[in-house]
């Protein structure tokens, strides 16, 4: 038989949002003697995130061996269509959410209160905008008066809420990136990707769709090494 002349597609994915968690991961391993690896641990715990609900597009694309429900079948175009719509990650996971459970995030729960505090930081880092702290004192007094950017004041609270910052005094002569240099912050940015991928998986339905996607996409084995 002559195949000459005959087409052949394939198809080839790469999956990389659990390479990106593997970076943030092994850069928390180091804070310790490497302080400012605490800020790698967020840049790319949060980028892992990012790609990981952008990937699971391609997860549907390859999806075989059994067969999938409407919502399922649906999620690939969803999540193209989305990204074509350049839809911020956090809307990418509450639609997502949506999609499967026709509920959006509990944007009061302890995972997506991280997962938006990790953006807040993240976005903060990447598109750094002044940092201003403005003391007045008079000569003789007790009391000094102090004016500090809004910015600063949001992320010190919540920072010192989450027992995240070495110093928590948001008057130190000392930015809010060198406060996060610490071990404990680092752990935290990557616990925040692992806790939010974690419950993605959880709302998706019982199934070979769910498992295939976990077995492609899951950053668990990472942290068990």
């Amino acid at each position: 038989m002559d195949f000459r002349g005959k087409i052949i597609k394939s198809t080839h994915v790469f999956f990389r949002s659990g390479f990106l968690y593997k970076i943030a991961l092994e850069a928390s391993n180091k804070v310790e003697n490497e302080p400012e690896q605490a800020l790698v641990s967020l840049i790319f715990s949060y980028n892992s995130l990012e790609a990981f609900i952008n990937e699971t597009a391609m997860s549907c694309e390859i999806f075989s061996g059994g067969r999938r429900t409407d919502k399922e079948r649906d999620f690939y175009d969803l999540i193209n269509q989305m990204q074509d719509d350049q839809v911020s990650t956090a809307e990418k996971y509450h639609t997502a959410k949506e999609h499967f459970t026709d509920k959006r995030w509990d944007k009061g729960g302890k995972v997506f209160q991280n997962f938006t505090l990790l953006t807040l930081l993240r976005n903060e880092l990447i598109h750094r905008k002044s940092e201003v702290v403005k003391q007045k004192k008079v000569i003789g007094g007790e009391k000094s008066e102090i004016d500090l950017c809004s910015i600063r004041n949001k992320l010190y609270s919540r920072l010192k809420d989450k027992k995240l910052v070495t110093n928590i005094d948001p008057t130190a002569d000392e930015s809010w990136i060198d406060s996060v240099q610490n071990p404990q912050f680092a752990k935290w940015c990557c616990e925040t990707a692992l806790d939010m991928t974690t419950e993605f998986f959880s709302y998706l339905p019982e199934g070979h769709f769910k498992h295939k996607m976990m077995e492609q996409m899951s950053f668990q084995p990472y942290v068990n090494g």
